[in-house]
């Protein structure tokens, strides 16, 4: 799915280091890929990380993966639809 340019979202109950592992063990994500851990309460907190994630897509070859636990998604679902969808 990553050779052919297909974003994939992976959802679970899990806590985000057994997300994190699930992801890898199934190659969803590459050992080598960054993992970017994305949290917080607010539009506020969660933009500068939205920002940081943008700039290092555009500088790596390998591929990002985000990490975004429950509280945080709902977050960017109710406050962020713009930058997050």
């Amino acid at each position: 799915l990553r050779k052919a340019g297909i974003k994939v979202w992976m959802l679970t109950g899990d806590k985000v280091e057994t997300a994190v592992c699930i992801a890898r063990s199934t190659k969803l994500v590459d050992r080598s890929q960054q993992i970017l851990h994305i949290t917080g309460t607010s539009a506020t907190m969660l933009v500068p990380q939205f920002d940081d994630f943008a700039a290092s897509a555009a500088s790596t070859d390998s591929g990002i993966a985000i990490v975004i636990d429950g509280s945080t998604l709902a977050v960017c679902l109710s406050e962020l639809q713009d930058r997050f969808v």
